[in-house]
């Protein structure tokens, strides 16, 4: 029994259809196939169903191929998925022949070179088309690589720590399973974009409609696409997937077609394992495989290697489950490596000790979730995390831990539209080189990593920023969203980025003191336009500066952030400037402060507007302040003045009164703010209501806003200011 898993989507695009019908047929035919829920038979499903509002289409079916089509949702005319495979081989380990590897000579004492026992078996496997090539408990040593080009194939043992490959110095790599090389090659004629299914070849020759196709360009960075052909049209190839990257002409951008992939492909409860392990693994890697459509991996163990213990390249919608490695310890050394393959699933995998622990490169739609990735062993200078580079774009990299790099925790190297959500970062320890970041998105292309959301993760004590936008060109567009993250405690800060456009939002930072580079929140190098708002900023010591954009090239938004007692600085020249709240969104008094016994004007409440908050037109400000007037018939003078505009003032004999003075302010332009003041007494009574304006430049001094008092009769508290607000409208 195995799943069907698919977006029904438009005609010709990318586009889901929601709640899309779908109708699933015996390959060949128009007998609808018996579905089911679950991959048991209690649940069966009707057929045809509809898909999701979100044109999710899922069900189970026995292994076999079918045809799957799909219409309404939207859909203007049916559309197929012709001859697809679902085929699960845990359902025929029972019917399937098994080769044993031991029937073919294999010892297993751990002495005895098992290698081409171990080959024969697999031979024979091939030759019959596929089965279970099986190897008891005990430890194969081996002095050559295992290959195999055959699908429907299971390799399994007994357990990963019982049923052991262990190879000797003598071989180069491990066990490798590989499926046929490209058909034909067809360059393109015109770029694509992200988006794109309909790619212009110079010429169609060779392809075919549902054949594989892998594209690509040779730029050092850019992606590739591993899917089907839909449909051809003279030299119009029109792909079932969108294109998740850009690929050029200029860089020979090429469609390959593959005649088949390798189906039905499954690792399982094995031991891979290198003979010198530690340093001198001399592996370049343990599996290898390539050209596979929805291989499995679950269940095994690796050990030693001086390239990845585990490679994937060229592959489709693989599912690399609940393995374990360690000792990757060169340079090259990491758990797993997926290169150049579409929609793999990293699930729930722990490596230790290895360069990287898992890294997908060129592979779009990869799914890294839940996987623990331990760096290193005390003063073992070892370790990244996650990586996803090279245009591995529409990825989720979730649920992980990464713990004791020596290097950066998750980094998305020229990759964007991807989510790093709910991720645990956690430095520590000794030989943490410096300046490396929890979580880090930029890369060697100018521009390259844009569009990502990097969400509620934690980040620790990292020898860097919690999270950096670092990309390879100063203030390029990034467009990323940081948001909802807990970032404690990392040596240079917790947020850098050198990028423009992104949002910075509802983190809760902690600076770790006086190693704080710039700020605990740094916009730097000419970026702009970025907004920062709703983010707490603290220090664990002393008061560095919690958010800094002065380094920007201006129109950076700072708004809502709680920093306490902690210094923003801001570009206030730049055109536009940044426009920045105070460090509370309210500005309160409750000091009480009286006239003097003379008849001289004294300011009771001096409030300061920061340079750059009063500038967006149709923003401003409201304020409210209480005064008590004593119990006499003297003549009291209230006055209001904002920066040099014309005072607003109003003298009343009022006794033993409280006098509520309210003030409107609002923005026209950085040098035109109107104000207006209404005073009322006990009753509520309006005896002041006038209207003023301010000429000064609030984008590049701050403007001080006066509450003054003056008696008539030299007599001390005449007018005593008792408490007042301050609070900012659309700023």
């Amino acid at each position: 029994m195995q799943r069907f898993l698919y977006f029904s989507r438009l005609n010709d695009e990318a586009t889901p259809a929601p709640s899309a019908t779908v109708s699933v047929y015996q390959v060949g035919t128009a007998i609808l196939a018996n579905l089911y829920d679950s991959d048991d038979t209690l649940g069966p499903k009707s057929n045809p169903f509809t898909a999701g509002g979100d044109g999710l289409a899922e069900c189970y079916a026995a292994n076999g191929r079918y045809d799957i089509q799909f219409s309404g949702g939207g859909i203007t005319t049916p559309w197929s998925l012709g001859d697809v495979l679902l085929f699960d081989p845990a359902d025929d380990a029972s019917n399937a022949r098994i080769y044993n590897v031991q029937d073919y000579g294999a010892t297993g004492d751990g002495s005895t070179d098992d290698t081409a026992s171990c080959q024969a078996a697999m031979d024979a496997c091939a030759a019959a088309g596929g089965g279970v090539v099986y190897w008891p408990a005990g430890t194969y040593r081996l002095s050559a690589a295992l290959t195999y080009t055959v699908g429907l194939t299971t390799f399994r043992g007994d357990g990963d720590q019982v049923s052991i490959l262990l190879w000797d110095d003598n071989a180069t790599k491990g066990l490798t399973v590989i499926g046929s090389a490209a058909l034909v090659s067809q360059a393109f004629a015109s770029d694509c974009a992200v988006g794109d299914r309909a790619i212009t070849l110079g010429s169609a020759a060779g392809l075919a409609n549902g054949g594989w196709a892998y594209l690509e360009d040779s730029a050092a960075h850019t992606g590739s696409l591993l899917t089907k052909i839909k449909s051809i049209a003279g030299a119009v190839v029109t792909l079932e997937d969108a294109m998740p990257c850009v690929l050029t002409t200029a860089q020979t951008a090429t469609l390959y077609s593959y005649t088949a992939l390798l189906e039905g492909i499954a690792v399982r409860d094995l031991g891979f394992r290198c003979a010198s392990l530690g340093s001198t693994a001399s592996k370049l890697t343990l599996l290898q495989l390539t050209r596979c459509n929805a291989p499995i991996l679950e269940y095994c163990d690796f050990n030693g290697s001086v390239g990845p213990l585990v490679t994937i390249s060229t592959c489709r919608n693989g599912r690399l489950f609940h393995n374990t490695g360690r000792n990757a310890l060169t340079v090259a050394g990491t758990g797993i490596e997926v290169q150049v393959s579409t929609g793999m699933d990293i699930h729930a995998n722990t490596f230790t000790l290895c360069q990287f622990g898992i890294t997908v490169n060129g592979s779009p739609w990869s799914r890294v979730i839940g996987n623990r990735i331990e760096g290193r062993a005390t003063s073992v200078a070892l370790g990244r995390g996650i990586r996803a580079a090279d245009r591995s774009n529409f990825s989720c990299i979730s649920g992980n831990t990464v713990s004791d790099p020596n290097l950066y925790g998750i980094y998305l190297q020229d990759t964007s539209y991807t989510a790093v959500t709910g991720n645990t970062v956690a430095f520590a320890g000794d030989a943490v080189t410096t300046g490396q970041h929890g979580i880090q998105a930029g890369g060697f292309d100018p521009a390259s990593s844009q569009y990502n959301a990097i969400s509620g993760n934690t980040v620790t004590g990292c020898s860097g920023y919690g999270i950096a936008l670092n990309d390879a060109t100063n203030g390029s567009f990034g467009a990323n969203v940081i948001a909802g993250n807990t970032l404690i405690d990392n040596v240079q800060g917790a947020v850098f980025a050198n990028t423009g456009s992104n949002a910075i939002t509802g983190n809760t930072c902690r600076g770790a003191g006086a190693t704080v580079i710039g700020a605990i929140i740094r916009i730097t190098f000419t970026a702009t336009n970025n907004v920062v708002t709703g983010n707490v900023v603290t220090a664990s010591a002393g008061t560095p500066v919690a958010i800094d954009s002065s380094g920007g090239s201006g129109g950076n938004k700072l708004f809502g952030n709680i920093v306490g007692t902690l210094v923003i600085r801001y570009n206030s020249t730049a055109s536009p400037p940044d426009q920045v709240t105070p460090t509370q969104p309210s500005i309160f008094s409750t000091t009480q402060v009286g006239t003097d016994a003379d008849l001289l004007q004294k300011t009771l409440w001096d409030i300061t507007i920061p340079k750059g908050v009063l500038v967006t037109p149709n923003t401003g400000f409201r304020a409210q302040c209480t005064f008590s007037f004593a119990a006499n018939a003297n003549g009291k003078t209230l006055g209001v003045t904002l920066g040099t505009g014309t005072p607003i003032t109003s003298t009343q004999t009022h006794s033993n009164q409280t006098v509520q003075v309210e003030i409107w302010g609002y923005v026209i332009s950085n040098t035109d703010v109107r104000f207006s003041v209404e005073m009322r007494d006990n009753a509520g009574g309006i005896f002041r209501s006038s209207f003023s304006s301010c000429g000064d430049n609030f984008g590049t001094t701050d403007i001080h806003m006066l509450i003054t008092g003056q008696n008539a009769v030299a007599n001390a508290n005449d007018i005593v200011f008792q408490l007042g607000q301050l609070q900012w409208i659309g700023v």
